[in-house]
């Protein structure tokens, strides 16, 4: 049976499902808002730590293409910068 947990980053809080699967005696992490990316533990300890570092680099990924970020608690993490903006820091 699939459970949620708050997840929490160093960019805010986060949610993930995760279950345990006897077939490969491993708990399943399955992290929300962001498309089939998974990841797992061996105990229910470990597979929070893999979605942490898993939800990180997930966030990080996403600001470094420009992209903003809500999480949990409807955070937003990063901004956009429009191409004007980037032209006139160039510039100064």
């Amino acid at each position: 049976m699939k459970k949620q947990y708050p997840i929490k980053t160093k960019y805010g809080t986060f949610r993930a499902s995760i279950w345990y699967d006897k077939s490969d005696k491993a708990y399943l992490v399955e992290t929300i808002g962001f498309d089939k990316t998974m990841t797992f533990g061996r105990t229910l300890a470990e597979a929070k730590h893999m979605a942490q570092e898993l939800i990180e680099l997930l966030v990080e990924s996403a600001l470094q293409d420009g992209n903003i970020v809500v999480d949990s608690a409807m955070r937003v993490i990063g901004r956009r910068i429009k191409p004007e903006s980037v032209l006139q820091l160039q510039h100064a």
